[in-house]
């Protein structure tokens, strides 16, 4: 279920421009190569319990083009694994990759930014330099796919993670019985450096001190409720050691750049409604108001690139027109197969 799910959701959607592009070269030939070997090798794995489609896949993709291949899935050898071919240092940066991915979408999310906004920088933290080493080599990979124009390193959260500690009620109440008043004040008292040192303790299943009414007590994570927040302009997400605080303030460019990628989405949409195939060259029509098209004028070329048009032209007709909404206005979009 894991590999289909990066299948679909991260090698397809980050390998769509070899897909696309018109000129069949080899690193095309690689990618579709690629993804052929994993859906006959799926459709092979998930025969026992899925069997008519991937017969469905199988035939489609295997048997019909390959006349010395068995014809039914059914009747294929199980996948052999080939060791060789695994490459571990590649697995564990891209691993890095997808965990600091996955909290930088974490904090869009949770900041209400969405992903086709661009925003100017993102802070990381790493446990150590293997994992810094590894995002170093997928920066471009990283930055394209959270949308930002600079990643910068930091050493621990940099104090963009403010912590708000409280005592477990229903742990603490027994153990500690009238100590539980002074055991809240301390803990809404500490100073942020020593709240951050707990939470790194109680997140690795270690115990901790604190001096509470002159008593020394050794408490674990499960006494504790931990509150987060981050400081205005940024979104911040942490986990497992790694902290990732996306600066969330909009330049009016970075505004013009959302505005644009969020037209190529509508137009993408708009290919699909109309039934065009992947690789099929439009010529786009746009209808917005004045000010909106003065907008999107640096960003002609990229709307061209994205969505395979050979012009685009503000006016109002395409064999396919639909409308939708471009920030505050309502636009037409018309597309025409070329």
């Amino acid at each position: 279920e894991g590999f289909v799910d990066l299948l679909s959701n991260w090698y397809l959607r980050r390998n769509r421009r070899r897909f696309w592009k018109s000129e069949g070269d080899a690193d095309k030939n690689a990618a579709y190569s690629t993804l052929h070997t994993c859906l006959v090798t799926v459709a092979k794995l998930m025969a026992p319990f899925a069997p008519f489609v991937s017969e469905e896949i199988y035939r489609n993709l295997a048997a019909s083009v390959d006349t010395n291949l068995p014809e039914s899935v059914h009747l294929a050898d199980w996948p052999a694994a080939d060791e060789s071919l695994v490459e571990p240092q590649l697995d564990r940066d891209m691993a890095v990759l997808l965990q600091v991915t996955e909290l930088g979408r974490s904090a869009r999310a949770e900041s209400g930014m969405k992903v086709r906004q661009p925003l100017a920088e993102m802070l990381v933290h790493v446990p150590g330099q293997e994992e810094q080493d590894a995002l170093t080599r997928f920066m471009d990979e990283l930055r394209d796919e959270l949308n930002v124009k600079a990643v910068r390193f930091m050493e621990g959260s940099s104090g963009l993670v403010q912590y708000r500690l409280k005592p477990n009620l229903p742990v603490v109440g027994r153990k500690y019985g009238k100590l539980v008043p002074a055991l809240r004040a301390v803990l809404e008292k500490l100073p942020q450096a020593d709240a951050a040192a707990i939470v790194e303790q109680a997140k690795a299943g270690e115990t901790f001190s604190l001096v509470v009414a002159d008593q020394t007590l050794e408490m674990t994570g499960e006494e504790i409720l931990i509150e987060s927040s981050s400081p205005e302009g940024f979104a911040v997400a942490e986990e497992g050691g790694y902290v990732v605080a996306l600066n969330t303030e909009l330049t009016p460019e970075l505004i013009s750049e959302g505005l644009a990628r969020d037209l190529v989405r509508t137009v993408q949409d708009a290919r699909k409604d109309a039934g065009l195939q992947i690789s099929d060259h439009i010529a786009l029509f746009l209808q917005l108001p004045e000010a909106l098209a003065a907008q999107l004028q640096p960003f002609l070329d990229y709307l061209k690139a994205e969505t395979l048009a050979d012009t685009v032209a503000f006016a109002d007709t395409g064999a396919y027109t639909t409308t939708a909404e471009l920030g505050d206005a309502e636009i037409a979009v018309g597309i025409t197969k070329i």
